[in-house]
């Protein structure tokens, strides 16, 4: 039996939506609106950037304030239609996808209703 989680990853395979991760440094409860990340900064350069949105598990939420010095963001929770949820330390947090989860879910949603 398919769980949501991999039907979404079937989805982001199928259309090839790759985007950039990662990872939660420490956990997040459904009503924080900070938490910290692995590294603000890449390789390549920042990473989170306010007003960016970003996604973690099937919440999006929008970066309000990075601070570089902690590695600690500040964010708004439960955006365009997301439900603010729990999320554990070592949770992948994805940048810029194609599509986000809730968008995914309401056309695996679509398609399910257009059957019966």
């Amino acid at each position: 039996m398919a769980t949501v989680a991999s039907l979404i990853q079937r989805v982001r395979r199928r259309v090839r939506d790759w985007p950039e991760r990662d990872t939660m440094a420490t956990s997040m409860s459904s009503s924080a609106t900070t938490f910290t990340v692995t590294d603000v900064d890449s390789t390549a350069g920042p990473r989170y950037f306010p007003n960016g949105l970003i996604e973690i598990e099937n919440e999006l939420l929008r970066v309000r304030s990075v601070d570089t010095g902690t590695n600690t963001l500040t964010v708004q929770r439960a955006m365009q239609g997301s439900t603010a949820a729990t999320h554990a330390s070592g949770t992948t947090i994805l940048f810029n996808p194609a599509f986000y989860a809730v968008e995914i879910l309401d056309l695996l949603n679509d398609g399910l209703d257009a059957l019966w």
